[in-house]
């Protein structure tokens, strides 16, 4: 975090406030579960406004980034992190980080979804969760190649198209913002019936929830999608293997 040397993050997946009893796996039509969320995510404000329509609709959100981990309010009250740029080159380093951050903010595996806003925190949470929700702004490959890490059909663009492959595979349901997209993912692989559309207003890319956030029919709309979303993932969740835990629950250090 920006000014500061340690996490100021308290708090463990357990020790927010949690429902009584698992998910059934049954949503009566009308409610919105209150759904026990990771969103594993390399700047928060750029999901904030996701954030708060959630909470507002009773799910139960937790944050995870390379930085630490924490609720929703906790985050508020801390100082902004610094934004880095993502770089293909340290792709596969981040991926271990993002499954050290992930089993130790949830070692039991707790949470009923988990979240993902980017390739490296995916590409960790497919290979130690079950039900996993991508999420994602642009193909890996093309995010790079426009950032200029790396040239069309280099070896390194064609492996990294191959491991979003596998995360499109394993990922239990897949969110995208719009039809380029969509068609994208569908190219790749991805399972038609895990392939999810969530169109977004235009100032929460922006990462300003601005008047959309405020209306109240449209956050309940926005909730009732995402709780689809993430009841497939649920129902479709796949087998994963259990990490291995020290039983501990600390925060994430930076």
């Amino acid at each position: 975090m920006a000014g500061a040397a340690t996490d100021p993050f308290h708090l463990s997946i357990h020790e927010r406030p949690s429902s009584a009893g698992k998910h059934s796996g049954k949503v009566t039509s009308g409610e919105v579960h209150p759904w026990n969320v990771v969103h594993a995510c390399t700047q928060v404000r750029d999901i904030l406004p996701l954030i708060d329509v959630q909470v507002s609709a009773g799910m139960r959100p937790f944050l995870v980034t390379p930085h630490g981990s924490g609720t929703p309010d906790l985050y508020l009250r801390a100082a902004e992190e610094s934004a880095k740029p993502a770089s293909l080159l340290t792709a596969w380093n981040d991926v271990r980080q993002w499954r050290r951050s992930l089993l130790e903010a949830d070692p039991d595996q707790s949470a009923e979804v988990v979240h993902s806003h980017s390739f490296s925190s995916g590409m960790a949470a497919v290979r130690n969760f079950g039900a996993v929700v991508y999420d994602l702004q642009g193909c890996v490959e093309e995010m790079a190649m426009g950032a200029g890490q790396c040239e069309a059909g280099s070896w390194l663009a064609r492996s990294f198209r191959v491991a979003e492959q596998f995360i499109l595979a394993r990922a239990s349901a897949i969110i995208t913002h719009g039809s380029v997209m969509r068609d994208a993912v569908l190219e790749r692989g991805a399972p038609k019936e895990n392939v999810f559309m969530v169109l977004l207003p235009e100032e929460w890319v922006k990462g300003d929830p601005g008047t959309a956030a405020k209306n109240v029919a449209f956050s309940e709309t926005l909730a009732r999608r995402y709780d689809a979303i993430y009841q497939h993932a649920f129902t479709n969740r796949k087998k994963s293997p259990a990490p291995p835990t020290n039983g501990s629950l600390v925060p994430i250090q930076a």
